[in-house]
């Protein structure tokens, strides 16, 4: 028997202990396999580094409100006038945002797969895209056209009661004649009381600055809208309600198109530079081959 590992822990002087615990962990380690020792692994890995995402571009989680079809629906006139001549464009933009939730869900499956790798998805979701977008802008695209006809064909109609007249001339002199303060209020008493050949005189005439009321497009509009409002207050309205789809329409139309990295959550650049890739290595296996 070794009587150096008989002696008791407490006779061994300090620097004995410590030598003594120097050689346990020594033979400790000695009687590890090899198989052991192959297994340890470090406990931490600061030079470690992680590939950046090919998922660059920040997500939408919902379609954007500005594909909710109900912005149509939310004019005043809209039931009063039963979606008069909108239903092309509220179906365009249930299209739209139809499209914006397919590829949002499609993403969010392929996020999810972890078999393939995220460029192989990424290029097939961007060909999902592909697939159903232009059918989406199609009908938009179609809509919009029947709505600037629909609004063309109103203007006319109603700018055909707005005419100069005879005695045009003698009211625009008047209204000259008039201070400043007072031109606007002649135009705004003709409106209220009906007076057509005022009226025609002051926003008929072929030569606006003659009036003397220096109205700007936007306020000389203004005043046509009231006008038009008292004497033909269907068609006025229905005018109002295809602008208002028109504008909706517009919106939406740019938002779809302009959210396009966010429902795939790629950037554009990002699928141009993995097309690029793909196509090199086709041409690669196809010189192999």
């Amino acid at each position: 028997m070794n009587t150096a590992t008989d002696t008791p822990a407490d006779e061994l002087s300090p620097d004995e202990q410590h030598a003594a615990k120097q050689a346990q962990a020594a033979l400790l380690h000695a009687n590890k396999s090899p198989l052991d020792q192959s297994f340890a692994r470090p406990s931490q890995r600061p030079n470690a580094t992680h590939a950046p995402s090919l998922w660059d571009a920040e997500p939408a989680t919902l379609p954007s409100m500005a594909l909710d079809p109900g912005q149509i629906k939310a004019h005043e006139h809209f039931e009063e006038l039963e979606g008069w001549n909108t239903d092309q464009a509220v179906a365009a933009m249930e299209a739209l945002q139809t499209v914006a939730k397919q590829i949002i869900d499609a993403r969010q499956v392929l996020q999810a797969n972890a078999i393939k790798h995220p460029a192989e998805l990424i290029l097939e979701l961007d060909d999902l895209h592909g697939k159903l977008a232009p059918t989406a802008t199609k009908k938009a695209d179609a809509a919009l056209k029947a709505l600037g006809a629909g609004i063309a064909s109103h203007e006319a109609a109603l700018a055909a009661h707005v005419k100069d007249t005879p005695h045009g001339q003698e009211i625009r002199n008047y209204v000259r004649s008039l201070k400043p303060a007072e031109r606007a209020s002649v135009l705004r008493q003709a409106i209220n009381s009906g007076d057509a050949t005022t009226v025609g005189a002051l926003l008929g005439s072929p030569a606006p600055y003659l009036t003397g009321l220096d109205l700007t497009a936007e306020m000389h509009a203004a005043y046509l809208n009231q006008w038009n409002s008292k004497r033909e207050p269907v068609k006025a309205k229905q005018l109002a309600l295809m602008r208002h789809a028109q504008a909706k329409l517009e919106q939406a139309g740019s938002t779809f198109i302009a959210s396009t990295e966010a429902l795939t959550g790629v950037k554009h650049a990002t699928v141009a530079k993995l097309r690029q890739q793909r196509q090199k290595l086709k041409t690669v296996i196809g010189v192999v081959a």
